[in-house]
């Protein structure tokens, strides 16, 4: 019997389960950094990747986008 308890795993079923086999969309998209007053750059696919990962973990827009340094 595995105990283990592997909370990323617990969400990804979690939203699977709650969204089926459609891909999650992103919460925080490259407009809201242009509305933050960022210049589009090749830095936006790496941010947005850490903003999708920290929603898969369960963090609102709003968390997310407060973590983004202006």
């Amino acid at each position: 019997v595995l105990n283990d308890v592997h909370e990323a795993s617990e969400t990804c079923f979690k939203l699977f389960e709650e969204f089926g086999k459609k891909p999650i969309q992103p919460l925080v998209m490259g407009r809201d950094f242009v509305k933050l007053g960022l210049t589009p750059s090749e830095k936006f696919k790496h941010i947005l990747n850490t903003c999708y990962e920290m929603q898969l973990d369960g963090k609102s827009k709003e968390e997310i986008i407060a973590s983004i340094e202006v």
